[in-house]
This record gives structure tokens, C-alpha cells and sequence, in this order.
């Protein structure tokens, strides 16, 4: 996990507009819905941004992918700020479209968030993927990464409120499909190294037309498309960086869509877990101070119960069995199951997905994000799945809903211990 103060939830937008609904062991494949949990107060307190993906017809790849998000507290005024990133038009540049940095105006006495994006200079015209907070040179202030489709891009933090694109200076650029970050020290040096997951091999130029099995024009997938290498990032200090891919041995291709970091065995080393689009995850075993070994196969992690690769995309580490060690779990495709995969405190895995009640209410479903949290406080970790469809919904296009590719999101509520009797493991 990202060894920092600040809460990360990358590619994902669920922070103030969630309506949730609950799905406990339930073998429909609508959630059962209880009662409103969360309230869409989103326009009421400022944020009013509307992501804008480029849709004109042509069914560009890139068009199915969520914008980064994150909570972070960027001023250290003690409460949570925001970032939205954007979208754009896939053809022809648009300098008008840009990402959104909202400040936490808490002290008003109601929730309130201002657009500072202008004065912040925390201004990026990319097409946005993903998110990573991270303070670079240990000055106490957080940093921000931003991977894009398009060139990534590195934001130092001056301390005044105010940021300065430092891609360069950084060495941290890569202009390749990128989709997820995370900072963590991977070398116990105290300065936070880089992990940058890479997609495929995709741009506008490359586009192909794929044709869906009723002989209708499709979004293609990852198949269509050379996947790409991830890249690894070495922090020598005070927020220079060298690329330590090679030197690592991180050189296995994938469509990387989501990574978490943490230490998975316990072993006082920080490891890395990537979750490949139609292909194997990989388990990045840290077997000394940078130096990594793919490990998925060996510790049960790379495939599902049944030996088969998944289309991971939302991916989270978590302790949700309150055992001591981070389990992992990830959103996939409406004809796959998520999959949980319970760490049994060794770094060695176990898909539990059927056994704990989370198979059949996400059958029907295509989640690209993902969180443990737990929202009730009751000590135990629920999931909350952000799900959206890959391809388009026929009822919706029939309705002319501008977007057609809307589902439900559903939220996840653990049944702790003492009210599932005699059960030998959690529930949801």
C-alpha cells in the first residue's frame, strides 16, 4: 500500500455522489436494495465538473475509461481536498478541457469546495487515467503524479498552495497508454520510488474497427492491441528519479490496468501487485531491496479458482478478515465474477470469491473501480464497485441516453462474526 497520509482512490470517482446499494448473499443479479446510505450532495457543494470522454461515433478505445480522482489535502489545512481529472476531444487538441483541483472550504462552517485549478497551477490538458499522491521530497507536502493517455505528467508541491509541472526535472515521463500509479519505498530508503502501470499499445492513428458478435460495430479490447511494458521509477532524492526498470526485473508485458503496493508476506519489504486486462496479474515479490520476482502463479494470484485470467481492472489491498495480512481484491468483466483472494498471512492466496458471497451479486456487472472501506465503522472492512459497461447497453441507445453504458454501482457490507454464527470466515 502507499506508504503516506493521504487517502488515493485511483481512476475512481465515488467520493461525494454514491447512491448505494447494498448486495448481501443474494443469487439475483440485482443488488437487493435496502435503504439510501450515501447523498449525492455533489452540486451543492461545488463540485459541479461533468467528464467529458470525446464520444463522436467512432468508438475510440480510450473512450470507455474513467478520469483519475483522489482525496488528498494539498494546502495541510487539515481536511480533504479534491482532484477530478478530464477528459477531451480525441481529435484535434483542445486547450479549453482540463482537470479540476477542488479545495476543501470546510472552515465556512458547511461542506463546501472551491475551484482553485487556475491559482493552483495543478493544470493538465491530458486525457486523464489515473492518480498518485505522494510526497517526493520529503517536504512534507503531497505531490501529484498523473497518468494519461497521452504524456504523464509530475506536479511538485511549491507549499504555498500552489504546484509546478515537474515532469522533466523528475525524469518521471512516459508518453505511452498509461493507467494507474502508485508511490511506496520500495528499497527503505525513505524517499518514495514510483511503480507506472502501462496499457497497451493503442492511439488514434492505430485504431481498429471490431465487430460485436450480432455483426454490429464495437469497442475493441485488449487483445486488439501489444500490450506494454510497466515502468519502475527510483527515487535518488529530493524528487529525482531514475528509471529502474530493467534493473529491477520488471519486464514482463500486460495490460496493465490497476496496481496496488504493500507488503504481501510480511517481510518488512514492500511488493507489488498488478492486475493485467485478459491476462495474468502479476505478483511482484520484492526479493530484495528493488529487485522483484513475478511470483502470481506460486502464491495463487495470477488466475482465478478455475485457472483463468479475468479482465482486472479495479483493483484494492485490504485486510478485510481482520487477520493481520492485506487480501487482495478486483473488479472484472459482466461474464466473470470480482474475485477476492485471501492472503492466509504468508503472501500465499486463495480465491474465497464463492465461499464469501461476493461471486453471484457481481455476475452481470463490469466494475473498473474499487475500495475497501469501511463505511459504517463497525471495525471491519466493507467494498464498494464502480461499475460501467464495455459495451453498449441496447436499451439505453434506444432511450438516446447520450452515454450508453451505465450500471448500478453496489457497495458491500461484511457480516462481521457475531452475526453469522457459526460461519468459519466473513460474508458479504
Amino acid at each position: 500500500m502507499i506508504k503516506n497520509p493521504f487517502k488515493v482512490i485511483c481512476s475512481l470517482l465515488i467520493f461525494l455522489c454514491i447512491t448505494a446499494l447494498i448486495s448481501c448473499d443474494s443469487d439475483k443479479n440485482e443488488p437487493k436494495k435496502l435503504k439510501q446510505i450515501f447523498i449525492d450532495v455533489a452540486t451543492q457543494a461545488g463540485i459541479t465538473i461533468k467528464h467529458h470522454n470525446g464520444m463522436d461515433g467512432n468508438l475510440y478505445f480510450v473512450e470507455i475509461m474513467g478520469p483519475a480522482a483522489a482525496f488528498f489535502d494539498f494546502d495541510n489545512d487539515g481536511d480533504l481536498d479534491i482532484y477530478i481529472g478530464q477528459g477531451g476531444e480525441l481529435i484535434g487538441k483542445n486547450s479549453i478541457i482540463h482537470g479540476v483541483l477542488y479545495r476543501n472550504d470546510l472552515e465556512t462552517g458547511q461542506l463546501k469546495f472551491t475551484d482553485v485549478t487556475q491559482q493552483s497551477g495543478l493544470i493538465s490538458y491530458e486525457y486523464s487515467m489515473g492518480i498518485a499522491i505522494g510526497d517526493i521530497n520529503n517536504d512534507g507536502f503531497a505531490d501529484v503524479y498523473l497518468t494519461n493517455f497521452g504524456a504523464n505528467q509530475m506536479f511538485l508541491n511549491n507549499t504555498d498552495g500552489t504546484f509546478t509541472e515537474y515532469t522533466e526535472q523528475s525524469n518521471t515521463g512516459d508518453k505511452r497508454w498509461s493507467t494507474s500509479a502508485a508511490f511506496f519505498d520500495m528499497d527503505g530508503d525513505n524517499w518514495l520510488d514510483l511503480y507506472v502501470a502501462n496499457y497497451v499499445d493503442y492511439s488514434i492513428d492505430s485504431h481498429k474497427v471490431c465487430i460485436s458478435r450480432t455483426g454490429m460495430p464495437e469497442y475493441c479490447g485488449p487483445n486488439s492491441y501489444p500490450s506494454l511494458k510497466d515502468r519502475l521509477f527510483k527515487n535518488i532524492g529530493n524528487g529525482k528519479f531514475v528509471n529502474y526498470t530493467n534493473a529491477s526485473n520488471i519486464t514482463l508485458k500486460g495490460a496493465g490496468l490497476g496496481v496496488v503496493t504493500g507488503d504481501y508476506n510480511l517481510d518488512g519489504k514492500q511488493d507489488i501487485y498488478v492486475t493485467n486486462d485478459m491476462g495474468h496479474n502479476y505478483m511482484w515479490m520484492n526479493t530484495t531491496d528493488g529487485v522483484f520476482e513475478n511470483q502470481g502463479l506460486k502464491r495463487g494470484s495470477a488466475v482465478n479458482k478455475h485457472g483463468k485470467p479475468e479482465a482486472s481492472m479495479g483493483v484494492d489491498a485490504g485486510d478485510y478478515d481482520n487477520d493481520g495480512d492485506l487480501d487482495l481484491f478486483m473488479t472484472h468483466l459482466l461474464n466473470e465474477t470480482n474475485t477476492i483472494y485471501e492472503n492466509n498471512g504468508k503472501g500465499f492466496f486463495k480465491d474465497t470469491t464463492s465461499s464469501i458471497g461476493l461471486a453471484e451479486p457481481s455476475k452481470g456487472y463490469t466494475g473498473f473501480g474499487t475500495a475497501f472501506l469501511d463505511y459504517n465503522n463497525d471495525g471491519w472492512l466493507d467494498i464498494i464497485a464502480i461499475n460501467g459497461e464495455v459495451r453498449q447497453i441496447q436499451q439505453q441507445i434506444d432511450k438516446n441516453i447520450e452515454l450508453p453504458l451505465a450500471q448500478a454501482n453496489q457497495l458491500f457490507k461484511i457480516l462481521t462474526p457475531h452475526l453469522q454464527k457459526s460461519q468459519s470466515r466473513q460474508k458479504f
